[in-house]
């Protein structure tokens, strides 16, 4: 399983960074990147999906460049401070990393 390492019998998944068209969406597995595209940015999936490497250089939406594993830090700790806060959210929601130059 791509991602994913086992501890205890259960797989834990370590989101991932995947392309789809000139977008890169963070997700724990390719199904999930997949879904995230139709249902959220529309439009139909290539039948590949590429994963692409941690430090690979992504455009954000203010305009700066940053390795794929920075934004994904970047929000999963967000999500952890919501949590701390007592705001419910999903953590490993899949979500837009940023676009390929």
């Amino acid at each position: 399983m791509n991602g994913a390492t086992k501890k205890e019998g259960i797989f834990i998944f370590d989101m991932q960074a995947y392309r789809i068209h000139k977008i890169v969406i963070a997700a724990d597995t390719e199904e999930e990147a997949s879904a995230f595209y139709r249902e959220e940015i529309g439009g139909a999936p290539p039948d590949v999906i590429e994963e692409l490497p941690y430090l690979i250089e992504v455009c954000c939406d203010d305009g700066t460049v940053k390795t794929a594993k920075a934004r994904i830090n970047e929000e999963l700790d967000a999500r952890n401070s919501w949590l701390i806060m007592g705001i419910p959210c999903e953590l490993h929601r899949p979500f837009l990393i940023g676009t390929l130059p």
